[in-house]
């Protein structure tokens, strides 16, 4: 068996950078396809963390393409050999089905995923084979799964305990099972929801078994450059356009390298389509600037502040640390939208004086400081 800790062509391909947190990445899914080659025996459930437009749906299609390619490695070689260089969706295409949980109704996601049978309900005119019964699919992405109704989360429950499931309308004693794996999306702390009564508790612990955090674009600026040019030669490859034809200037990467980029790499990805559209005959710096998000707005900015500061406060908190000698150091450290979105995220969060000893060293200063920023941001 190959050792994990040598070259993987896969999944320097689709996962290219060497930022701690991509090759921490990298390890983990070829540790889990490598030494677990059948899914359901090491667990049934890959849950997926971060904030929108981290690549979440990616992840998962990358996990899950790695593990056909280690079972048939013509599906996919390196473009460099000249071989098969098909692009991830070609790889992934006929054995991986994503669910959109927020996009549909909870009958018809419960009919996509169980099934029916004939006269379970008016339009139940035949029988009808769900995703889990599929013998087709070996992945299952179901995403936002923090948004899933109760009803739901209750039959996953049972899905992902011991990979048995009823279709709809079968009588109590049909039983069935399955042998997808089932990745679980969510940008929603959901430990926070338990709390909340919104997602259940078993359900958060069964989905715990492997987790894998996705880091915002922000986190990781180092590996943007690289990134920003195999998405690039990816979507030439899609449009049977050659690599060489156009390639991203330093000026360009190096613009990337210095954005916020709060839409993470969907936002990314966006202004790329765009820049190849155009046949790289202008800077991204341009284009970006004759494409303002209009659909975000000015609270997105807000927004964008909020989740900096929520991570970085849950993160201290879960750790036990300080984020600084006071809370002004703090804020100097972030941005000028600090002081109302710090407002904001104590009310959201609940912080009692406590926690913000924890974080800020005086719990009654950060308190009063906190309040007075939030009070003289309104009144502009």
């Amino acid at each position: 068996m190959t050792s994990v800790a040598e070259p993987d062509p896969f999944l320097e391909h689709f996962l290219p950078g060497s930022t701690p947190a991509m090759k921490r990445l990298r390890s983990t899914i070829a540790l889990v396809n490598r030494r677990y080659k059948n899914p359901p025996r090491m667990g049934r459930s890959i849950l997926l963390v971060g904030e929108t437009g981290v690549g979440k749906n990616r992840i998962a299609r990358v996990v899950a393409g790695h593990l056909y390619w280690l079972r048939d490695p013509g599906i996919w070689q390196p473009p460099q050999t000249g071989g098969r260089a098909r692009t991830l969706l070609q790889v992934t295409a006929e054995h991986f089905v994503v669910v959109p949980l927020p996009n549909l109704p909870t009958q018809l996601i419960e009919t996509e995923l169980f099934g029916h049978v004939k006269g379970a309900f008016t339009d139940a005119v035949a029988d009808r084979e769900g995703y889990f019964g599929a013998d087709y699919i070996e992945d299952l992405l179901l995403d936002e799964i923090g948004e899933a109704e109760p009803v739901l989360q209750a039959k996953l429950l049972q899905v992902l305990n011991d990979g048995t499931f009823k279709r709809i309308g079968a009588p109590p004693s049909e039983s069935r099972s399955t042998e997808a794996r089932i990745f679980l999306a969510t940008n929603r702390d959901l430990a926070a929801e338990v709390r909340r009564g919104r997602f259940r508790a078993d359900l958060y612990w069964r989905v715990q078994q492997l987790v894998i955090r996705i880091p915002p674009l922000r986190e990781q600026r180092d590996g943007i450059p690289v990134l920003a040019e195999s998405v690039v030669a990816d979507i030439l490859r899609a449009n049977a356009v050659s690599v060489t034809e156009m390639r991203l200037q330093p000026a360009d990467l190096d613009w990337a390298k210095r954005q916020p980029w709060p839409g993470n790499v969907r936002e990314l990805e966006r202004l790329l389509w765009r820049w190849v559209y155009e046949e790289g005959k202008r800077p991204l710096r341009e284009i970006q600037k004759e494409y303002p998000e209009e659909s975000l707005g000015a609270e997105a900015g807000d927004a964008s502040v909020r989740t900096v500061l929520r991570s970085r406060v849950l993160s201290a908190l879960e750790k036990g640390e300080q984020l600084a000698g006071s809370v002004g150091e703090f804020a100097r450290g972030v941005e000028s939208e600090v002081q109302l979105g710090l407002y904001e995220l104590k009310n959201e969060l609940g912080l009692e004086r406590r926690a913000l000893s924890t974080l800020f060293g005086d719990g009654d200063r950060a308190a009063k400081q906190i309040s007075a920023w939030g009070e003289k941001a309104r009144s502009k």
